[in-house]
């Protein structure tokens, strides 16, 4: 299921992630199926992959979830996310 996938969680190869061991429990809080919250981890979209780590925020909250959040200058998140930014640039423009 996430061959792809950077955090690589199975439970067959867990990650070395905080909340890697509590996905069930995450799952079982927000009242979705564990395999739906793997594939949202995992997807290649990353809106539905924030979903998946919304999921977490919601059972876990904020503050335990990213205490020092990374900062990036605007070169850094377009290396990051790339066509993503460009395209929001290109709408932006109109």
């Amino acid at each position: 299921m996430c061959d792809r996938c950077e955090l690589k969680y199975r439970p067959d190869n867990p990650v070395d992630e905080w909340f890697s061991e509590k996905l069930p429990t995450v799952a079982q809080t927000c009242g979705i199926e564990l395999v739906k919250l793997w594939g949202m981890l995992c997807s290649d979209d990353p809106v539905e992959r924030a979903w998946g780590y919304d999921e977490i925020i919601a059972a876990y909250g904020a503050y335990e979830f990213d205490f020092y959040p990374d900062t990036f200058t605007e070169e850094e998140a377009d290396e990051r996310i790339g066509k993503y930014l460009t395209e929001l640039k290109e709408y932006e423009r109109g």
